[in-house]
């Protein structure tokens, strides 16, 4: 898997925002991050609204996230162009932070950084995608792509990716944005390019926005969830006489269907016709609707409890859970927090846990008794 590099596009209206109310916090949260020294990764967060003016009224939440797995949260209040830093070790996961703007702040911003390849040279990648990124404003665009040495030409891709390889899981109230591309590696110049799209019973076809093309086209939307790009005389040149100019795409973005259910997957795949030739079929992508807000914090275990052992880590065939309680009860979580074993014990003594039903990844238990938690922390099954 390859690194991510991501590119900004702010496109201004001649107004973008509403007219400024008066009662509103007129604060505004960015946030940047580095690496330092490959042993840190530190990100700031800028309140860049006017001193007094931009004063912060009351504070806002901040969220770490380790691999997409939230790590730490806490909250923040800046007066205008104040600034706070926060450090971490580099270990080379991937670290996001995310602040929230003030109740009040015009548009949909929700600041957010990553910063990957730092601190090892086992680092963890393709993280930033799987988020939706901080671009839902009309004037905003945020392209990230993964970095590969190689790729089919003809291909779709969806953002968020979503988190687990497995699963892809994403939140209810996402939006989703797709891009096809595609190429011309036949043997002379295509004088017209047709993408046939089926949209996805679970997408709202009436919030759908043609966001870009790489050629002048036009687009149609056919029985109510078809949607049609064309490419008239577009004269795209074959790969073998000119490869640069021999590539396309069209980008799009769409919301859900109100009211999805948990755990429903949504897919989409496209056809592309060059000319009179037969249909070229991208692959599918698809995503799994997650619940997003159950997250479990990656804990160590509580203070002051020596009593309960984990072992080993990472785990391969088995894990163990020991404590000194008579009664307690073991529950493991997947990174999306969904519960996917519980076990309830009434002796002291170590329980041994399968893990070979399990995909290879991060887990985090849950260990109770009936005074209530006695540890929490991460798993990670590598086999």
């Amino acid at each position: 898997m390859g690194a991510t590099a991501c590119v900004d596009a702010h496109i201004y209206p001649d107004d973008p925002c509403e007219p400024v109310d008066s009662s509103w916090d007129h604060s505004s949260v960015m946030v940047e991050g580095e690496c330092v020294g490959d042993s840190l990764i530190c990100f700031t967060i800028t309140n860049t609204g006017d001193p007094g003016d931009g004063d912060m009224a009351g504070t806002s939440d901040y969220r770490l996230f380790e691999d997409n797995v939230l790590i730490e949260e806490g909250t923040f209040q800046l007066n205008g162009g104040e600034t706070m830093e926060m450090c971490w070790a580099a270990t080379g996961t991937t670290l996001r932070l995310e602040a929230d703007q003030r109740p009040g702040h015009p548009g949909n911003s929700h600041p957010q950084e990553s910063i990957e390849l730092c601190g090892s040279p086992e680092n963890s990648m393709g993280q930033i995608m799987s988020v939706p990124q901080d671009d839902a404003d009309d004037f905003v665009e945020t392209d990230c792509q993964e970095v590969l040495a190689s790729y089919d030409p003809n291909d779709k891709s969806v953002t968020p990716v979503g988190i687990t390889e497995d699963h892809h899981y994403i939140d209810s109230t996402d939006m989703l944005e797709y891009k096809i591309r595609f190429q011309n590696t036949g043997t002379a110049p295509a004088q017209q390019v047709v993408i046939v799209d089926t949209i996805s019973p679970h997408l709202n076809i009436e919030s759908f926005q043609h966001m870009s093309a790489s050629h002048d086209c036009t687009v149609d939307i056919l029985y109510d969830n078809i949607v049609r790009w064309t490419f008239n005389d577009i004269n795209l040149p074959d790969s073998g006489s000119n490869e640069p100019a021999s590539h396309g795409y069209v980008k799009f973005k769409i919301s859900q269907q109100a009211g999805n259910e948990l755990y429903t997957v949504i897919t989409n795949g496209s056809s592309i016709f060059f000319d009179y030739n037969l249909p070229i079929f991208t692959n599918e992508v698809f995503n799994t609707i997650g619940k997003m807000d159950v997250v479990y914090t990656a804990d160590e275990p509580l203070e002051n409890n020596n009593d309960v052992q984990v072992y080993p880590i990472p785990a391969q065939d088995y894990i163990n859970f020991s404590t000194a309680s008579e009664s307690w009860k073991l529950e493991l979580y997947d990174a999306t927090g969904r519960i996917i074993q519980r076990v309830n014990r009434f002796s002291d003594d170590t329980f041994r846990m399968s893990v070979e039903h399990l995909n290879n990844g991060v887990y985090y238990y849950h260990i109770s008794d009936n005074n209530g938690s006695l540890s929490k922390g991460k798993l990670i099954i590598n086999r």
